[in-house]
């Protein structure tokens, strides 16, 4: 699904079963809640997510009704939703090295949430890639704006052992998703 909106043009998608258990399909979702309701209003699109047996990362970009009603939606449809945690965008949107804590809370208020709606969830996911800074000097075009980024980032000692911290911080993240009882994926990008 990645954007979303391409699938609903496209009803091209079929799997053909050989021998052996069918693959696990997880369309990744990043729309905004209105966006989010419209697409999942149309029931080709859960339907093919069933017969496709597939599931859905939704980016949790907010912890609002509307957003819980679309997943309270796809679990009572049967279609596996995995929890993609990111900031909301104003705050940067990725979990990095600069925000691990964020990620810690970020955690709280998702369990928080979920109890509150009742959300079931087949992972969760944090999303953990750079700064989203470090993603304009990609869309600027300048190599050497971000070869001087990546090297700087290297080179720094503060920045060492800002990422040593932030490790065992995700480390800690990710054991605490595992003891709550989730399946975890990360989503990460590496320079």
């Amino acid at each position: 699904i990645g954007g979303c909106e391409s699938y609903s043009k496209q009803k091209d998608i079929q799997l053909q079963r050989g021998p052996g258990a069918l693959p696990q399909l997880v369309f990744a979702c990043e729309l905004d809640t209105d966006k989010l309701r419209t697409l999942f209003s149309k029931p080709d699109v859960i339907r093919d997510l069933k017969d496709l047996h597939a599931g859905v990362s939704l980016a949790l970009q907010d912890y609002s009704p509307g957003r819980a009603q679309m997943v309270q939606e796809l679990n009572q449809a049967g279609v596996p939703v995995i929890a993609w945690l990111a900031l909301p965008p104003a705050k940067g949107y990725y979990f990095n090295a600069d925000n691990a804590s964020e990620a810690v809370s970020q955690f709280t208020d998702f369990e928080k949430w979920t109890v509150e709606y009742h959300l079931k969830w087949s992972g969760v996911g944090p999303d953990i890639e750079p700064s989203i800074n470090d993603f304009s000097e990609i869309q600027k075009g300048s190599k050497w704006g971000l070869l001087g980024t990546i090297l700087g980032g290297s080179l720094s000692a503060k920045r060492t052992r800002l990422s040593e911290e932030a490790c065992k911080i995700y480390s800690s993240l990710i054991r605490k998703i595992k003891d709550h009882g989730y399946a975890v994926q990360t989503y990460h990008l590496l320079f």
